[in-house]
Parts: structure tokens; C-alpha cells; sequence
């Protein structure tokens, strides 16, 4: 994908550019999709050893970086690949990132980092109530969801932008009510980005409701340059 400076490709198994994609001896997941696609029966292909050329094609065209991410499920849990996949990763990888510059960069997610040193893609939660969900919630055009894990599953759809305004569906009972069902711990298996972050403000959610005051001890942090924060 490429949007106004940036290049993304999902990995495995599916060629999302030619040349034609290599064939492994052991198949990664035989039922799989890329975004864009419909589901198709795949078998051993794959795209993991284009993703070097990937990268120089979005360096060619003008991207400002180039992101590839492990596969997903339909439900976002992680699809595992092969000892001798990681290997192809690594090496293209490698490659990829000589391609790097003051204008380029190759990002290599999170995801794949926990993929590769959990060969399990579940990620256990031992919270009940997921606080980054209230700054993650996601809009898209078939609905809005808690947040992006969970895009397109219609038993966590809360409206939509088309029934009412953001604003009147944000302070709605059904928002809050659909948001307070959510258990990280029996809902969110899967790899979350935002784990992390959730563990810290539950644990200051905690001390609070304890009644040590740390929030009044947390301060701005001047000419902090992640969005999220």
C-alpha cells in the first residue's frame, strides 16, 4: 500500500508483486488472504523473498518508508511461518535496510519482532479492561469499532458516522455499554501493539484507586514527538 509518502506489504503467502513468488517445502498456511484479495486456497506461495525489491520499488516512487507486516487471521491472531521463512525475513530484511537514507527508512513492526521469539502467536492479557481503547477507537466506512484489532468482526461494530455524528455516538450508552463488555483478558489474545501502554495505565488506574496520587506527580514531557501521547 501506498499513501501519500509511505509503502506498506503484508506478508505470507501471497506474491503481491512479480516477479512469480517462491515456492517453500513446508507451507506456511494453506488458507490466507492480503488485503485487497478475497481468500483463495494458496498453498506454499509466498511473498517473503520479495520484500527487498519491495522496498526499492517504494524508495523509487517516493515513499518515505517502507513497512512489512506479518500475516494476520481473521481474528488478528499472528499466522505463524517456518524457521526456514525467518531465515528469508532476516535476510531480506538485511538487504532491504541498505536501501536506508536521510529521506528512506525500512520498518520492520513489533509483531514480527514477538512472532519471531514466540513460536505461539497468542499473547495473554491479565487485565480485564483495556484503557488505550478509549484513544484507539477506529471509523471506517462499514462501521466503527473499539479499535483496529477488531475492524470488520460485526459482534464488536458500535455504529456508524452514517446513523449519527461522532460526537452523539461517543457520549451514547450503547458506545460505553459495547466498550465496557471488552475483557483483554478473554477477548484480546492476540498480539496487541498497545499491550504495554495498558499494563502502565492500569497499574496507575490501580495506585489511584489505592489512593496514591500519582497522576498529580506525572508531568508533559516538552517537544514530545509521538502521536499517540
Amino acid at each position: 500500500r501506498t499513501g501519500t509518502h509511505s509503502g506498506l506489504v503484508s506478508l505470507f503467502p501471497l506474491s503481491l508483486l512479480y516477479p512469480p513468488p517462491r515456492r517453500l517445502r513446508n507451507p506456511i498456511h494453506p488458507r490466507t488472504y492480503v488485503r485487497g484479495s478475497s481468500k483463495e486456497q494458496l498453498g506454499e506461495l509466498t511473498n517473503a523473498g520479495e520484500i527487498a525489491e519491495a522496498a526499492r520499488l517504494a524508495k523509487e516512487i517516493g515513499c518515505n518508508y517502507f513497512e512489512f507486516k506479518p500475516m494476520v487471521d481473521l481474528k488478528h491472531y499472528l499466522i505463524p511461518f517456518s524457521q526456514e521463512m525467518s531465515q528469508i525475513v532476516a535476510e531480506q530484511y538485511e538487504t532491504a535496510k541498505q536501501l536506508e537514507d536521510d529521506n528512506f527508512a525500512v520498518v520492520a513492526p513489533k509483531s514480527m519482532e514477538f512472532l519471531q521469539e514466540h513460536p505461539n502467536p497468542v499473547q495473554p492479557k491479565d487485565y480485564e479492561r483495556c484503557a488505550v481503547m478509549e484513544f484507539r477507537t477506529l471509523v471506517t466506512p462499514t462501521g466503527i469499532y473499539p479499535c483496529p484489532y477488531m475492524r470488520g468482526r460485526e459482534d464488536k461494530r458500535m455504529g456508524s458516522v452514517d446513523d449519527e455524528p461522532f460526537d452523539s455516538f461517543w457520549n451514547s450508552s450503547k458506545r460505553i455499554e459495547t466498550m465496557s463488555k471488552i475483557n483483554p483478558s478473554r477477548d484480546c489474545g492476540f498480539y496487541c501493539i498497545r499491550h504495554l501502554p495498558n499494563v502502565t495505565l492500569n497499574h496507575i488506574r490501580s495506585m489511584e484507586e489505592q489512593g496514591v496520587r500519582i497522576l498529580d506527580s506525572i508531568k508533559e514531557t516538552p517537544d514530545l514527538e509521538d502521536p499517540f501521547f
